[in-house]
């Protein structure tokens, strides 16, 4: 009984993501036409860069200040 309600959730929010992603897809599709693409295609790469860094810091000071 756990089971299929762990199955049925997961498989919801499955669902779900593909329903979110259709539409942003399908915007970011047809933004590549316009020169502003190109400002937010890099701006946001720099953007997830650093957060990247920024969270693989802070993991490494909480994994070595414990």
């Amino acid at each position: 009984m756990i089971f299929a309600k762990i199955v049925s959730f997961n498989v919801g929010v499955e669902l779900g993501q593909i329903l979110a992603l259709i539409p942003i897809v399908f915007i970011i599709s047809k933004w590549k036409a316009f020169k502003s693409y190109t400002t937010f295609y890099q701006t946001v790469n720099w953007f997830l860069v650093i957060a990247g860094i920024g969270l693989f810091i802070f993991q490494m000071y909480g994994y070595f200040s414990h």
